[in-house]
């Protein structure tokens, strides 16, 4: 975060003279955004020129309606007499390090943020080819395609998926043969063409929900991680939509889409002839269900699982909110260092934050570990072990390296003479430990506390 600058006067004794706030950039806009959790009024701020929006409370909103005053005392002392928040110039310097760091201050023509370097190892680990530009066919075909969300075709969808697990268990050395016949060269053919078309049908899911809902698709492509081709949908504007359960319906329809295609295909892979039709139906089913349940439907990742699961809680930024909370745990128990709450929620949500925090970095760190393996596998030995050795060093050292650094600030010479004798023997212990599990999520530098509790960053790529 950084403060306002004081310039001396000339010839004279140095004057503390605030520096005006930065203007904000002039493409932003402000939507309404329903109500938070805790009932109180929410907001939200787009930038159209990423395609990011964030997620404002009423103290933000009321800085940002105040911003052209250009100071931040002034600023404070107008909330605090037109409204019942107390405000100090603090707060308004904490949001404005926040701005900072999200790059929504005008300082010229955007320009990317981080090294060259990293941008670099971010685009062989993350490529978006958009290839697609639907918005147009899509609102064309949704009359034809409206009774796939009709209720009584969802029931007859879920009869016909149960019909089909207990046909094909019946069935079960059939079952057994269809997947040794998929170790072979032919089998693995089948199997890509089935994940082509069972992932092309997924994004549709989401593509349609978002149409029904007004929501404008801007394009549809194949995205590279680490170079494993992945399709994609654009919804991020779903954002607008005030209503959590329609954001709901979109983060859930390319699963549900999935889920559809392998209950139908399970249930006529029962009754179909032995031969290729056969085989095809085999090979979408098995795709469709366990693709699904591994991948789409994990929440420690921002797959469609995460969305699910951050709508339903109507919690938007579920992971970096997760994450303040755990991080505050460690640092009172490990440290002895009270870190203020960072959202107004009941003991058992903010324990289940805590909780979900720990199992993300645990699953992210194992993740990053993975990538870099499959890294050293994928290339010959000499750049797979450079590769290697970027991924652990920026995803797993890094992130531990810049939260000890936090602690080390955090844990001044007060802290030493108040912390116990015990606790100074396991402090060491207890850094390495909390610190690898920290690694499995990059660290915010944000400045947190109550100026920007109310603003998260909600990027929905989809």
């Amino acid at each position: 975060m950084q403060t306002a600058a004081t310039l001396p006067p000339a010839g004279g004794t140095a004057l503390a003279q605030p520096q005006p706030l930065p203007p904000l950039r002039d493409e932003l806009k402000i939507h309404p955004a329903g109500n938070n959790r805790d009932g109180s009024p929410a907001w939200h701020l787009a930038d159209p020129v990423r395609n990011l929006y964030f997620r404002l409370g009423w103290l933000e909103l009321e800085m940002l309606r105040r911003w052209p005053l250009g100071a931040p005392q002034a600023i404070a002392d107008s909330i605090s007499q037109e409204t019942t928040m107390t405000v100090d110039e603090q707060d308004v310097l904490q949001f404005l390090g926040f701005l900072q760091q999200q790059q929504l201050l005008r300082r010229g023509a955007f320009k990317a943020r981080g090294s060259l370097w990293r941008r670099i190892l971010h685009g062989y680990l993350f490529i978006r080819l958009p290839l697609v530009r639907p918005e147009k066919a899509l609102r064309r075909m949704l009359p034809w395609v409206e009774w796939l969300f009709s209720a009584p075709f969802l029931l007859l969808t879920a009869v016909a998926a149960l019909a089909g697990v207990v046909l094909a268990a019946r069935q079960w050395d059939n079952v057994e043969a269809a997947l040794h016949g998929a170790l072979s060269w032919n089998g693995a053919l089948a199997f890509a063409v089935a994940l082509i078309l069972s992932k092309c049908w997924h994004e549709l899911g989401h593509a349609f929900m978002a149409t029904r809902y007004g929501v404008r698709v801007g394009h549809m492509g194949v995205a590279l991680l680490v170079m494993w081709p992945m399709a994609y949908t654009d919804t991020g504007e779903s954002w607008k939509l005030s209503q959590s359960r329609h954001r709901l319906s979109i983060a859930s329809a390319g699963i549900m889409a999935e889920l559809m295609l392998a209950a139908w295909a399970t249930l006529f892979w029962s009754f179909a002839p032995e031969g290729n039709v056969k085989g095809a139906l085999f090979f979408l089913a098995t795709t469709a269900w366990v693709l699904t349940v591994a991948v789409n439907a994990s929440p420690f990742m921002r797959f469609d699982g995460y969305f699910i699961l951050s709508d339903t809680l109507d919690y938007p930024g579920l992971h970096e909110r997760a994450g303040n909370w755990a991080k505050r745990w460690l640092r009172w128990h490990l440290l002895g260092l009270e870190d203020p709450i960072p959202d107004n929620v009941s003991p058992a949500f903010a324990r289940f934050l805590t909780l979900f925090a720990f199992a993300t970095w645990v699953y992210r760190l194992l993740l990053f570990v993975g990538i870099a393996l499959v890294v050293y596998n994928a290339f010959f030995k000499a750049l797979g072990l450079v590769l290697f050795f970027i991924e652990i060093v920026t995803f797993v050292v890094q992130p531990m390296f810049r939260e000890l650094k936090i602690w080390r600030a955090r844990a001044g010479k007060s802290l030493r003479r108040a912390a116990a004798p015990c606790r100074r023997r396991t402090r060491a212990g207890a850094f390495g430990l909390s610190a690898l599990v920290r690694a499995g999520l990059p660290a915010r530098r944000d400045g947190g506390g109550r100026g920007a509790a109310g603003l998260h960053a909600l990027c929905r790529p989809a």
